[in-house]
């Protein structure tokens, strides 16, 4: 069985070790490899970056026909819960990917979700 492929998107702060972006990334494959994915490009986005991570990553998702975005949690898309939830949104709406939150696939097994992932968008993980 061929897997599918999955994106990663990262929001790092400054000073942020290497060793965390490392692991981080480990935590992702970890854990899209779970649910039967592979991940592919991790879109890294720093408050030194000259380009928008969160914009390639869109543009990625349109060309690329990946239907999962994988992410440590949602302060990664911003620091404001109304503003993450907006660029969630923004991604399932718009290319019809399924945002894979890694904190909450990596809650106790005994927990009813094994991660959160909209409820939208086509076919189960």
């Amino acid at each position: 069985m061929v897997k599918s492929l999955a994106f990663g998107y990262i929001r790092l702060q400054r000073n942020t070790p290497a060793n965390e972006l490392a692991d981080l990334r480990q935590q992702m494959a970890d854990v899209v490899a779970d649910q039967g994915f592979i991940l592919s490009d991790v879109f890294v986005e720093s408050k030194d970056s000259t380009s928008s991570a969160f914009a390639r990553l869109m543009d990625a998702l349109h060309a690329s026909g990946v239907t999962i975005v994988a992410i440590p949690s949602m302060s990664h898309l911003a620091h404001m819960g109304s503003v993450s939830a907006a660029m969630k949104e923004r991604i399932e709406s718009e290319t019809d990917a399924r945002v894979l939150i890694i904190e909450s696939a990596t809650c106790d097994s005994r927990e009813s979700d094994t991660f959160v992932a909209s409820t939208e968008g086509n076919g189960d993980v």
